[in-house]
């Protein structure tokens, strides 16, 4: 008994969990009998199959009062797009909810499996499914909530996660794409810092003791290539550096917290050339990939705006939202509260109005997601073609100081020979 409880304390401090007493038949067909605490009967079966064998007895007790949340910091785009994707084609499969949560929690992600786990022990206590995903704002955000609000209103579950499935697939695709447009260039960064600091820290030091033999004197550069490798080997330097580095860490982190200081960071990134304009077009497209999904799923366009403002990328997108919702509280359209705020450039505009007019306003904002995407696939490989050159002239300045803080001294030691 005590094996269990040990490796179920995690879990205990995670979730409202069941008290259950449980018999089971070890291998060794040796009856076993006592108390176990999970989220459900499943995970409970589960996990009393995987320590002791065949259950032969498992009656629930009582839940425990007390709930924590369970921590989803550990939860990734792509593990949540699967999870999605497997809960929406075992639905369509016919399988019962819980049953689906249940099978889905079988993955490859432990945080993912303890929340779908807990959740399907909280349908089978009767609470909705949107109200359980609300207990982990950081795994499902409020988009995703919303949407499974309107499906449990509509009815229609297994499309809406379809949908779901769609945007996080989406996201996935964009963040693949931005790595892979910055890949090759932080590689060749990372290697030429990699040669350069083993030349510069444990080759040039070697061949000072033969110029100073020689009493060749070492030029400028020489000199200040060494102070830069022996301060960089001495401790007292290296703890002032990280020291400082790490007050500054903090004090830029507790300012970045502040809704000032991410308007002012996020401000800022937009006017760096070429990645700048890349960035604006990117959170336009999410915005309006978000509305038109939510749109499709029956959400109305006020309740749309609203969880786009929590869903915001931005401080400033955050507040156009807010106040696109007044605007068309007081009569507006979308259309002119957006074109009110400068929101989208004037083609996308066109899109949308045509949208309002004839009653197709998701369709429309698709439309425009799509001419997003073709532009921001242009500007990215701009932003990687404009890097690697960059990136080579930089490393070359820095390869020939080092060329002539070695050569230099070997020079002049051939002439004083």
């Amino acid at each position: 008994m005590s094996r269990v409880a040990r490796e179920t304390a995690d879990e205990d401090a995670y979730w409202p969990l069941i008290l259950f007493r449980f018999k089971v038949l070890s291998p060794d067909d040796e009856l076993l009998q006592g108390t176990i605490r999970a989220p459900g009967s499943y995970p409970a079966r589960r996990m009393l199959e995987n320590n002791y064998g065949r259950v032969l007895e498992l009656v629930e007790l009582e839940v425990q009062e007390k709930k924590k949340g369970i921590p989803d910091s550990g939860v990734s785009l792509v593990a949540l797009a699967v999870y999605t994707r497997q809960l929406s084609v075992l639905l369509r499969s016919g399988i019962s909810l819980p049953r689906a949560l249940e099978v889905v929690s079988q993955g490859d992600s432990p945080a993912l499996n303890m929340i779908f786990m807990g959740m399907s022990a909280d349908i089978d206590r009767g609470q909705s499914l949107s109200k359980s995903m609300k207990r982990f704002p950081r795994a499902f955000n409020a988009f995703y909530v919303t949407l499974i609000e309107a499906a449990e209103v509509s009815g229609n579950l297994e499309s809406n996660l379809g949908r779901l499935t769609e945007v996080l697939e989406r996201n996935v695709r964009i963040s693949r794409r931005i790595t892979g447009a910055f890949a090759y260039p932080v590689a060749v960064a990372v290697v030429s810092v990699i040669v350069l600091g083993i030349f510069t820290y444990f080759i040039l030091p070697t061949m000072v003791p033969s110029f100073e033999q020689v009493g060749v004197e070492l030029p400028l550069i020489t000199r200040v290539v060494l102070g830069f490798s022996q301060a960089a080997t001495n401790p007292i330097a290296i703890l002032t550096v990280v020291g400082l580095a790490i007050f500054a860490y903090r004090r830029f982190s507790r300012w970045y917290t502040t809704r000032e200081g991410r308007m002012q960071v996020q401000r800022r990134l937009r006017k760096i050339p070429v990645a700048g304009p890349t960035m604006v077009k990117q959170e336009a497209a999410n915005i309006l990939y978000l509305l038109s999904t939510l749109l499709d799923a029956g959400v109305d366009l006020g309740h749309t705006l609203r969880v786009a403002e929590n869903a915001g990328a931005s401080v400033d997108m955050s507040i156009n939202m807010y106040v696109a919702q007044k605007l068309m509280m007081e009569g507006g359209t979308f259309t002119s509260a957006s074109r009110t705020l400068g929101m989208f450039p004037e083609v996308v505009l066109k899109l949308v109005e045509v949208g309002e007019e004839t009653g197709r306003l998701g369709e429309m904002m698709r439309c425009a997601v799509r001419l997003f995407e073709e532009e921001i696939d242009h500007s990215l490989s701009r932003v990687s073609s404009l890097l690697e050159p960059l990136i080579m002239v930089v490393v070359g300045i820095i390869v020939g100081i080092v060329t002539l803080a070695a050569f230099l001294p070997s020079i002049s030691m051939m002439n004083a020979l």
